[in-house]
């Protein structure tokens, strides 16, 4: 009988020699086989071949199914068990199943929470800031070879994990996992704090700081600080100036991929955010958030120094410019200076005399849609702004404003120079015309200038003859609005009453009058040669005539004269075309101001022409 050697080592008992040689490769200090293209030394030759394999870049193992070539047999075949999905160990524990039993073992301590040494080396390279593994397209560097596999996939743009209810491929299966809660409506991140639910970590992660109030990426350049890293990168743009998203179809670019997405909305004109409460559509989801707040009314942004509030928090930070005085907007041309960009940019066309927005139903044209819209309601007839308190409508809520200080008596424009008050800045700007003696609108057909543009309007009709404002009951015509003083007449209304008796008036200069003789102010109009006082200007001429022993209204003769024209041949003297001649024409003018000289007819005009004097010498 044979006897077999039998050998004890580290507490093992081995049959064979060969068996005893490979575990004394086993222990520290002896490796018998050094690779010859680095410092390395494997126990056994099979080791060193697959070590080589690795420095030498060869793969000989290819897969039949795809182009992927493997170094070992055993790659190779877990890799086919991509292909076949077979996942042979399966967990104990719980239902998962894997393809090795490496990958099972890993997914054992998650049950038993052993952690004996796994990714120990890659856990303090982020103590270390240790990055062994750079790209060789660019100078990233990672700290796992994962990681830079992954990131060769943005140079390659290989995306090999697709998905199988879209057409979406990704780099990598995570990604490709959380595409799949879009699909699935999977959200298995929970606030604790509140009801939501996110499809990532990263997102609950982002949101958990909505409720601390941490923002720990701070701006290296500003003060400001962001609650996530790409938060932080697109307000560097801010710094400086990088717009990487540029259009394809336009020269516009952007500082971040989802401006760029709305401005191409413009370009195609989809719209796919619908209000459900009316058919508009807009660009984007912000832009219907605010439109949803017109139905609801809600107001979220309220101003702490009034008790204003706004729908949007854009609206809220122009309002504060209106407390804090900041215009930050000013103009290149002049010294003006707005509180918002969109109110400098409509200035800017006065100066360029841009009208961008023409009326299609006439040739008019305008520098703002907001006045185009409000012409167009000239053309329909459109008047939404209804007054609560009477049935009147107007085409623009200023106008409709205005009206209500009609009611309310409310006057909040006041002059600086005397106690007057106004409804309306435009009343006030007139009136300030009193005190300064400017009068901008001239007049092209004549010297005469106006204090406003509606008194030269008027005043081209003596030009023209036009009389716009025909009457309905009558032939008759009128340049301005003396067409409603007229209508009364007809209508025999009478809408100015006195307050001390029943009397009614047609027209306010009348009721005026009226009214003196009941305040005791009816004899302002004095004469400057004696102590008499009357109550109207008419009164005052006629007396006039007194001190100039005027009788205008006794029969004038005429004064006779010989013609020399050939148009009163044959004719007596007293009968032909020109045997008579006005008396205003010939007469004398016997009333001569002591002043200038001027000469007179009537002693009236004499007087209303010193009065023009006296008042003259009042202002100087």
């Amino acid at each position: 009988m044979k006897r077999t050697a039998k050998r004890t080592i580290s507490n093992k008992t081995l049959p064979k020699y060969r068996d005893v040689k490979k575990e004394l490769r086993v222990h520290p200090g002896d490796k018998f086989y050094a690779c010859t293209l680095c410092p390395g030394k494997l126990n056994t030759s099979t080791s060193l071949k697959v070590h080589l394999t690795g420095n030498t870049g060869d793969r000989p193992f290819k897969c039949t199914l795809c182009p992927k070539k493997f170094s070992r047999c055993y790659n190779l075949t877990v890799h086919l068990t991509v292909h076949t999905g077979d996942r042979p160990f399966g967990c104990t524990l719980c239902p998962k199943k894997f393809s090795t039993s490496v990958h099972l073992n890993k997914h054992l301590r998650v049950h038993t929470g052993d952690r004996p040494f796994g990714y120990l080396n890659t856990h303090l390279r982020v103590h270390t800031g240790d990055r062994p593994f750079g790209c060789t397209l660019c100078p990233k560097k990672f700290s796992t070879s994962v990681h830079l596999n992954k990131h060769l996939r943005v140079h390659t743009g290989d995306r090999p994990f697709g998905c199988t209810l879209c057409p979406k491929k990704f780099s990598s299966s995570s990604n490709l996992n959380t595409h799949l809660r879009v699909h699935t409506g999977d959200r298995p991140f929970g606030c604790t704090l509140c009801p939501k639910k996110f499809s990532t970590s990263v997102h609950l992660n982002k949101h958990l700081r909505v409720h601390t109030g941490d923002r720990p990426f701070g701006c290296t350049l500003c003060p400001k600080k962001f609650s996530s890293s790409s938060n932080l990168n697109t307000h560097l743009r801010v710094h400086t100036g990088d717009r990487p998203f540029g259009c394809t179809l336009c020269p516009k670019k952007f500082s971040t991929s989802s401006h760029l997405n709305e401005h191409l909305r413009v370009h195609t004109g989809d719209r796919p955010f619908g209000c459900i409460l009316c058919p508009k559509k807009f660009f984007t989801s912000s832009h219907l958030n605010e439109h949803l707040r017109v139905h609801t009314g809600d107001r979220p942004f309220g101003c702490t120094l009034c008790p204003k509030k706004f729908s949007t928090s854009s609206h809220l930070n122009e309002h504060l410019r209106v407390h804090t005085g900041d215009r930050p907007f000013g103009c290149t041309l002049c010294p003006k200076k707005f509180f918002t960009s969109s109110h400098l940019n409509e200035h800017l066309r006065v100066h360029t005399g841009d009208r961008p927005f023409g009326c299609t139903l006439c040739p008019k044209k305008f520098s703002t849609s907001s006045h185009l819209n409000e012409h167009l309601r000239v053309h329909t007839g459109d008047r939404p702004f209804g007054c609560t308190l009477c049935p009147k409508k107007f085409f623009t809520s200023s106008h409709l404003n205005e009206h209500l200080r009609v009611h309310t008596g409310d006057r909040p424009f006041g002059c600086t120079l005397c106690p007057k008050k106004f409804s309306t800045s435009s009343h006030l700007n007139e009136h300030l015309r009193v005190h300064t003696g400017d009068r901008p609108f001239g007049c092209t057909l004549c010297p005469k200038k106006f204090s406003t543009s509606s008194s030269l309007n008027k005043h081209k009709r003596v030009h023209t003859g036009d009389r716009p404002f025909g009457c309905t009951l009558c032939p008759k015509k009128f340049a301005d609005s003396k067409l409603i003083a007229h209508l009364r007449v007809h209508t025999g209304d009478r809408p100015y009453g006195c307050t001390f008796c029943p009397k009614k008036c047609a027209h306010s200069s009348n009721l005026n009058s009226h009214s003196r003789l009941h305040t005791g102010a009816h004899r302002h109009c004095g004469c400057i040669l004696c102590p008499e006082k009357f109550s109207f200007s008419s009164d005052l001429k006629r007396h006039i005539r007194v001190h100039a022993n005027d009788k205008p209204y006794q029969r004038k003769r005429p004064v006779r004269y010989s013609c020399a024209k050939t148009c009163c041949e044959g004719t007596d003297e007293l009968s032909g075309p020109c045997a008579w001649k006005s008396i205003s024409g010939g007469a004398p003018r016997p009333y001569v101001c002591t002043e200038c000289g001027v000469k007179f007819l009537a002693a009236d005009a004499l007087m209303s022409h010193l009065y023009g004097h006296l008042a003259s010498d009042i202002r100087v």
